[in-house]
């Protein structure tokens, strides 16, 4: 007896482009809600939202092998305590520059 059947999706390259630019529009998003908490080191911003474009690439392939059961990316909400943690790394950057 064969194990449960998969359903494997054939992902064309209009799906693509379309995930692409709306990932972009909420990686947009990210950016944005950043700068409005007060967050100015845009190589930090970029870092964040690289981490966040590569969960967000795990999320779909997992969905393109047929994983339907769990949610691997989980959208950011506390914005506030991001934006706070990343300009705590600013300060201790600086210091650590004027030392």
């Amino acid at each position: 007896m064969e194990g449960p059947k998969v359903l494997k999706r054939t992902i064309t390259p209009e799906i693509r482009a379309s995930r692409e630019r709306d990932m972009e529009t909420v990686l947009d998003n990210y950016r944005e809600n950043l700068r409005d908490h007060g967050v100015t080191d845009e190589a930090a911003i970029e870092r964040f939202v690289s981490e966040e474009r590569s969960k967000m690439q795990k999320e779909y392939e997992s969905l393109d092998n047929g994983d339907c059961s769990s949610n691997i990316y989980h959208t950011p909400t506390d914005w506030e305590g991001i934006a706070s943690g990343m300009k705590d790394q600013e300060l201790e950057d600086e210091e650590e520059m004027s030392m």
